[in-house]
């Protein structure tokens, strides 16, 4: 049986630990409750997608609280597998992500891709991520064994691997993260690998507070397909309130 295993990124919402740049310019408190919003938006609106969905939490100190949050904070239809929690290996981001697909070379399933998303960009929703599994997997003409969601600040907002294999290390090692560099080198190191890459819209990462009102401009305009703009209306409700309590406190 194929498994395809969704991972999500992310941090406890601890205030001056997560979006700090964001925090520097609307407070500290209130980025850390943007954070909490994006992964619970996240993960209530991609609950269908793959077969095993995974927060991937660091630090590992923070992964009961996240477990606890999520049991009281998400409720999944009867029936429906919940999502798991999974510690974030030490080392750099690249460590980290490599890791999380390479555990999946010792999977005692057969596994058709993974894919690694960041809790940064609440635009993603299903129809991103099946489009991505599609990519991976269909044959014709042929599969792709990366797939790239570019972000606007020259990184990335999702990566997504076939099964994994040798030739994907490269993707992770010596990449100058947290720069504007980062598409452009996982690019380089794809190609000197002879990796085949397809890439999926641009979007843009929540990281401050031009980067919010964009997000929120977007959803304005009707950002995503009926069923997901609906939720991202919620969202976006959902951001002003917390930014109305941030004024009014």
């Amino acid at each position: 049986m194929a498994i395809r295993t969704l991972g999500l990124m992310a941090k406890y919402w601890r205030p001056g630990r997560v979006k700090t740049r964001l925090g520097a310019s609307i407070g500290f408190t209130t980025a850390a409750q943007l954070h909490r919003l994006f992964c619970h938006h996240l993960i209530e609106s991609l609950a269908d997608c793959c077969d095993r969905r995974q927060i991937v939490v660091w630090p590992p100190e923070d992964a009961a609280l996240l477990r606890d949050w999520l049991d009281s904070a998400i409720v999944s239809p009867p029936g429906e597998a919940n999502w798991d929690i999974e510690v974030q290996s030490p080392g750099d981001l690249g460590d980290r992500m490599k890791h999380w697909f390479e555990s999946s070379s010792s999977s005692t399933r057969s596994e058709t891709c993974r894919i690694l998303i960041g809790a940064d960009c609440p635009l993603i929703d299903s129809d991103l991520i099946g489009e991505a599994i599609g990519l991976l997997e269909t044959n014709a003409p042929k599969a792709h064994d990366v797939v790239l969601g570019p972000a606007r600040d020259g990184g990335y907002y999702l990566i997504g691997l076939q099964t994994w294999n040798g030739r994907f290390k490269s993707l992770f090692e010596d990449i100058p993260w947290s720069s504007e560099s980062v598409l452009e080198a996982t690019l380089d190191r794809a190609n000197r690998a002879g990796l085949t890459v397809a890439m999926l819209d641009t979007l843009s990462d929540v990281d401050t507070e031009a980067d919010l009102d964009d997000l929120r401009g977007a959803i304005d305009a009707g950002a995503g397909s009926p069923q997901a703009h609906q939720r991202l209306k919620r969202l976006n409700e959902q951001i002003e309130s917390i930014l109305s309590a941030e004024k009014r406190g």
